[in-house]
Parts: structure tokens; C-alpha cells; sequence
């Protein structure tokens, strides 16, 4: 048997999570779709969520390792719930904001769970009866069912019964967060290794980084007052900088006429 070809497509979680939103379920047929949302427990993360007009709930798993599939399997709660084998417990009952008694807490579980990975990366024997197996592909409709996921009940979902709104909220907020916070240090980050790099995206390699060629020229701006003309090597360097720093020179040789008339 020959090697299996090499995938065009690098599968992060991301982009696993993409194509199961443009094309695991029809647009006809969905009222949400939904990423990394705590909707069944707050120990439960659901990587992919689709809530249908008739009430019916698709629950993926993402998984790119074999080690974050294993690591998965030992979630005893989530587990035993989609197993139905969970025993639900007693919690506090809540009225006008006093507690008012117990009462057993609510078990939501999705219609329909299944695992969405790598073509190969696991196999239909290794995940359990109550889940199904999507898996990734380089051609479109980019996945295919490896094993159909079984119904695991049949009553219906609103997005009241669920909690959406509320929950639509605190996601939304999360994710603001993220945007002004984490991303922003991690674009400081690759602003850094930018400027420190002498490299460019095409691999080509140059005398100065960005940092040193922003000190280089404002050095020569500041010397133009008492010079008739600059070195002609550095400008020569300069010159093959990067794509912002070509267009500081033009401003720069701009100067030099302008001192010339």
C-alpha cells in the first residue's frame, strides 16, 4: 500500500472549527451555531455547537492530537452524561434571590455528539458508542462522517431551555477581552521579533534590522543640515529595506533635492 499524500491544509482547531460552520449542517436548517461555549456545565467546553429550528442540538469535539483526545476521555462527568449513566445531584433552589429548599440540578446533554479530527488521526473502534466521528479532508465538503453519530434523546431544546442568552453574553465578553488584551500582547510580541529580525518574509537577509534602520535614518536626518551629501553605501543599504523604510526614503531623497535647489 502506498503513503497516504501529505494534506494541503495545516488542521488547527480553528480551522477544523471553520469548515465544520460553513458546511457540516445546512443554513436552512440552523437557528444558532456556536463556538467554545459553556452551555451544559462549566467544566464543559463545546468546540462546536449547532441548535436546529426543531430543537435538535450537534455537539463536536475538536481534537488535532491523540493526547488531547485521551486527555478528553477522562472527563467523567461529561461522560457519564452523554453515556447516561450520571446521577444528578441536589443543589440549592433559588426564588427572588433566597434559597428556598433543593432541588435536583438540570442535566443537559446534546442530541448528537461526535469527535471532528484529522482524516485518520483516531479510529471509529477508539471512540465511544454514544459518539460519532467526522473527519477532516482536503476536498470540499472538507469532512466526512467515519461513523454517524447516534441520537442520545429526544426532547427538544430552545435556546430558553439552554440559557443562550445569558450565555451569548459572557462569550461575547470573553472574547472582547481577548481582542483588547491577549491579542494585543501577542501582536507587541511579533512587532518585536520584527524589528529584531534581519530577515525578511522571503528569507532574504539584510545588513540592519528594522529598529537599527529607524536610528540609522533619523541619524542622517539630523546630519543633513551640516553634510552635502550622504553616504552613498548607506543609502545603498538602505535602500534594500524593508517595504515601510523604502517609502521613508523617498521622503528622504526628497529632502536631498529640496536642500539642492
Amino acid at each position: 500500500m502506498g503513503k497516504k499524500p501529505k494534506s494541503d491544509i495545516v488542521w488547527t482547531e480553528d480551522k477544523i472549527n471553520e469548515k465544520l460552520n460553513l458546511h457540516l449542517l445546512s443554513d436552512s436548517t440552523i437557528k444558532y451555531r456556536m463556538n467554545n461555549l459553556y452551555v451544559f456545565h462549566n467544566s464543559w467546553e463545546s468546540d462546536y455547537l449547532a441548535l436546529t429550528k426543531s430543537g435538535y442540538l450537534y455537539e463536536g469535539e475538536v481534537k488535532i492530537s491523540r493526547a488531547d483526545f485521551k486527555n478528553d476521555m477522562k472527563k467523567k462527568r461529561k461522560h457519564q452524561v452523554l453515556e447516561g449513566t450520571y446521577q444528578p445531584k441536589m443543589v440549592d433552589k433559588w426564588e427572588k434571590g433566597k434559597r428556598v429548599g433543593e432541588e435536583e440540578e438540570k442535566v443537559l446533554k446534546p442530541h448528537y455528539f461526535f469527535y471532528a479530527v484529522p482524516e485518520g488521526l483516531i479510529t471509529e473502534e477508539e471512540v465511544p458508542e454514544y459518539a460519532g466521528l467526522v473527519y477532516m479532508i482536503d476536498v470540499f465538503p472538507y469532512f466526512f462522517w467515519k461513523k454517524k453519530a447516534p441520537k442520545l434523546h429526544t426532547e427538544k431544546y430552545t435556546s430558553e431551555d439552554l440559557n443562550l442568552t445569558d450565555k451569548f453574553y459572557y462569550n461575547m465578553v470573553n472574547w472582547k477581552y481577548k481582542a483588547q488584551y491577549e491579542y494585543q500582547r501577542e501582536l507587541e510580541s511579533a512587532r518585536k521579533i520584527i524589528k529584531e529580525s534581519k530577515f525578511d518574509e522571503n528569507g532574504n537577509k539584510y545588513d540592519f534590522t528594522l529598529g537599527e534602520y529607524d536610528r540609522l535614518y533619523k541619524e542622517q536626518i539630523k546630519e543633513m543640515a551640516n553634510r552635502d551629501e550622504l553616504n552613498s553605501k548607506l543609502l545603498n543599504e538602505l535602500s534594500y529595506s524593508r517595504s515601510e523604510y523604502r517609502a521613508l526614503l523617498r521622503k528622504y531623497n526628497d529632502l536631498l533635492e529640496k536642500q539642492g535647489e
